[in-house]
Order: C-alpha cells, then structure tokens, then sequence
C-alpha cells in the first residue's frame, strides 16, 4: 500500500472554511417581533402572499411545497401550532394549483 505525501500535503494546505460568525440578537429578536406581530393580525400578510402566489401561478410555476420541520418543540406554543399545521394548510390552500379554471 502506497501513500502520495504530496497529495496529503496539498489537502492540508487547502484554506479551510471560516466558521460563521456570530449571529446577532437584536436581529433574532427583530424577526421574532415581526413574527409574532403577524400571527396577531395576519391579514395584510396573507393578502401579500396571495398576491404573490397568484403571480407565480400566472407564470406558470411549479406548486410551492411546505416540508415539515423538525424541532417544533422547541419553539413556542403559538409559533409550534402554526409551524406544524402550516404544511397541512398551504397543501390544502393550493390543491387546485393546477385546474385550468
């Protein structure tokens, strides 16, 4: 069994990915916020999405999928219930994304 010490060296002197830096709590706490904000009045947000989704529709896109996520009991009661209906719900929302009517 041979072993090419040249090719060894050259993946050790390969810059290595920097980890990512750290994240940023006011930024976090922003999105929760905004988050939070939206599960008490989803109206204006539900009527954006709506518009986008018709956009998309027009144009021929494929239907969006909403995978499950793992993890949910780590969040909050509220912001778990709408995680883990949401695939549910939009599945139900766009079953008709292809009718031609």
């Amino acid at each position: 069994l041979r072993t090419d010490t040249d090719a060894l060296d050259a993946l050790g002197d390969r810059p290595r990915k920097a980890a990512p830096g750290p994240v940023r709590t006011a930024d976090l706490l922003h999105r929760l916020g905004v988050l939070l904000k939206h599960l008490d009045d989803p109206a204006p947000l539900a009527a954006r999405m709506a518009r986008h989704l018709s956009r998309l529709r027009r144009s021929g896109a494929l239907k969006p999928i909403l995978l499950p996520m793992d993890g949910l009991h780590r969040l909050s009661w509220r912001a778990g219930l709408v995680a883990a209906l949401l695939p549910e719900k939009v599945s139900a929302a766009l079953a008709g994304w292809y009718d031609s009517g």
